[in-house]
């Protein structure tokens, strides 16, 4: 009896232990492909890490002069969270940026790492949501290695700035992951919440998350649930937050300009161009080619269309026959291309937005669809779901898969170091568009970051040879000019770019320091004054009057001016120059002097700072502090003479004869009358 009842439990037993077995290799299984995918997206981005920032591109709102993001507290949390940067909104991302800047600094490497960072997370989410949603390892590790070596996907990760995509891409992803465990048992409501909650996040990181609610509506249809008064009470949160945060997007890029941005074009045309910038992003899939950064309108209005514009709506109502018509995998199709479509949707120039009509960026997650097809297809085959002709096809289709993973690979691993500066980027968006102006005038921007002024002037008289009206070429150019003291010069690019623009505050603005150098003062600040009736926030202008003001001895009205620049951007250190110098001769030296250390704090190399703080100091009877920041100015800049004179009267209070006539001399030997006189009278 006892032998039958070992017979009996063995084979349970023996069961057990093959299904424990069967799921240890299965985790094993999953555990090599992920880490394999891990190690291959890490060697593929390595260059972004030694990329810098994109000073002029956007890095620049977001961080470079962003004072939201610097001491960060109270104040600062509550603008971030209600404030739109570069017309769009996302806090969280903004909330991140202010975390790196203030453990990192100015450091690029970090912020290029947590892109990486948060691009390898999001790699094995969609591993994980793929294996949930299919069951099929296969399927999850073409679409996870797809996802993460695409050339297509280098901007979102190489570009500081489009953070934005890959931190929304995490809670998205996630989001749909507790999804589907709520699905698996809809008893439980936690994983619901948690769904929801990620949801917020990742529309607080991006506006594209919107789409989330039709993509789990999809997820549904898919998985053959069944409609019920359930299924539509669970989706109204998702749709309530995607309403509030659509209509937030929608007021933010109205807000800035953006929706004014592309060119316009009849509603007959505009329907070949969505068509076109669809088919865009569906032929880049299989063949990346032609990358940029900006990827122009094809035509202006009033242009004829090109003819692939034309046969773009052709190919895409093919394709949608094709899905309608297909025998297997009919239902994974059409759960791909719709996901395809939900997610692009709003990016594909529904609504006209800015001056590409397509951008690589907004291929990050909308892919997914296209390559869950592609995974699903390669899985039919494999498990010979097809006719045999077509099932015949695996060793091609894995020999296929692999050459497309090594192209893919190094195609991305070489578009990285594209974005490794401004000059660099725009420089390749130049090539592929030679005769486009905006490029140009981007390029130039950059040059002037590195101070390259004659690069920069290059670049907008190429920007105004092929767009004559380009106010924003017109007026960069006149501040080259201003800094080159060709103040006349400077004044017929500001008035030309006010000719074409008359609603422009820079032009204004830089008009009026052109008649400032000039000495013009009260006409400078009759332009002044329009160009802040044109942007009451122009804290530039504010200063650049209140500097005016100084040099016509109406000191209260410049200190007013300054304070009101400061209040608007506490971290210009100008304002506080300009500040201090009204301050002293109001009397208040111990302002003055406060002011001038702050200028010094912002800006290290700020020559003029040191002279006022050292006048201060001299007139303290402070003669060594007054010699040390005459002659840290005099470092900064050799050609203020005045300094050495200074440093020589210093040092003759300091009872240093020697020193006081050998910079007195120095002073003389370079024209200054006041050192030739001195020099003669105590040091003969």
């Amino acid at each position: 009896m006892s032998k039958q009842n070992i017979r009996k439990k063995h084979p349970v037993q023996s069961q057990k232990s093959k299904a424990t077995d069967k799921n240890e290799k299965l985790k094993k299984t999953i555990y090599f492909i992920l880490s394999a995918i891990v190690l291959l997206t890490i060697i593929v981005f390595s260059n972004s890490l030694k990329n810098n920032f994109i000073s002029n591109w956007d890095d620049d709102v977001y961080i470079l002069n962003n004072t939201d993001i610097k001491d960060i507290n109270l104040v600062k949390f509550g603008r971030i969270l209600h404030t739109y940067y570069n017309s769009n909104y996302h806090p969280l991302v903004t909330l991140y940026y202010a975390f790196e800047y203030n453990v990192f600094g100015m450091n690029s490497v970090p912020f290029h790492l947590s892109n990486l960072l948060f691009h390898l997370m999001n790699v094995c989410l969609v591993f994980y949501f793929i294996f949930l949603l299919t069951k099929k390892t296969d399927v999850a590790a073409i679409v996870s290695v797809l996802f993460a070596i695409h050339p297509m996907h280098v901007e979102s990760v190489s570009w500081i700035a489009e953070r934005k995509d890959v931190l929304y891409a995490f809670f998205f992803l996630g989001s749909m992951i507790y999804y589907l465990k709520y699905i698996e048992n809809s008893s439980k409501y936690k994983p619901l919440v948690i769904s929801i909650i990620l949801f917020l996040l990742s529309c607080f990181s991006k506006s594209m998350a919107v789409t989330l609610p039709l993509v789990l509506i999809l997820i549904d249809y898919y998985l053959s649930r069944q409609f019920s008064k359930k299924l539509i009470l669970e989706k109204i949160p998702f749709f309530i937050i995607a309403i509030i945060f659509g209509a937030v997007a929608f007021d933010s890029q109205s807000q800035f300009g953006s929706t004014n941005m592309a060119p316009v074009f009849p509603a007959f045309e505009r329907i070949f161009l969505l068509s076109y910038s669809t088919m865009y992003y569906i032929v880049m899939l299989v063949f990346p080619v032609n990358l940029s950064a900006v990827h122009y309108y094809p035509i202006n209005p009033g242009e004829a269309l090109p003819v692939y514009c034309y046969l773009s709506l052709l190919a895409i109502v093919l394709i949608v026959l094709g899905v309608y018509m297909a025998n297997k995998l009919k239902k994974e199709m059409i759960f791909g291309f719709l996901f395809f479509i939900i997610t692009i949707s709003l990016v594909i120039q529904l609504v006209p937005i800015g001056r590409a009509i397509v951008s690589e960026r907004y291929s990050y997650v909308t892919y997914l669809g296209l390559f869950f097809i592609i995974g699903m297809f390669y899985n039919g085959v494999a498990e010979k779901y097809f006719s045999t002709g077509i099932n015949k096809l695996k060793p091609f289709l894995q020999f296929a898969f692999v050459i497309y993973v090594l192209i893919f690979s190094y195609s991305s691993y070489s578009r990285n170091r594209v974005w490794k500066d401004g000059v660099t980027l725009f420089t390749d968006v130049i090539e592929k568009n030679p005769n486009i102006s905006h490029p140009y005038l981007a390029r130039a921007g950059a040059r002037m970051n590195i101070n390259d002024s004659e690069g920069a002037l290059a670049d907008y008289a190429s920007a105004i040879k092929l767009n004559p009206g380009n106010a924003e070429a017109y007026n960069n150019r006149a501040v080259i000019e201003n800094t080159r003291r060709q103040y006349d010069a400077a004044i017929a690019d500001c008035k030309e770019a006010i000719r074409v623009k008359p609603d422009y505050p820079d032009a204004y603005n830089n008009y009026g320091v052109a008649l400032a150098n000039k000495r013009r003062y009260k006409e400078a600040i009759e332009l002044y004054n329009k160009a802040l009736k044109l942007n009451p926030t122009f804290f530039i202008a504010f200063d650049n009057r209140g500097f005016a003001k100084n040099l016509l001895k109406d000191f209260k009205g410049a200190l007013t001016d300054c304070n009101i620049a400061i209040s608007i951007n506490p971290y210009y250190p100008e304002a506080y120059n300009d500040r201090g110098f009204a301050k002293q001769n109001l009397g208040d030296l111990k302002g003055a002097l406060e002011d001038y250390t702050k200028t010094i704090s912002l800006n290290p190399s700020h020559a003029k700072a040191y002279q006022n703080r050292a006048m201060i100091k001299y007139n303290s009877k402070d003669y060594q502090g007054a010699v040390n920041d005459f002659e840290k100015s005099l470092q900064l800049d050799s050609s203020n003479i005045e300094n050495y004179y200074n440093i020589g009267v210093s040092k003759y209070y300091l009872n240093d004869m020697q020193g006081a006539c050998e910079n007195w001399r120095k002073a003389a030997q370079r024209g200054y009358a006041q050192a030739v006189a001195i020099a003669g009278s105590y040091c003969k």
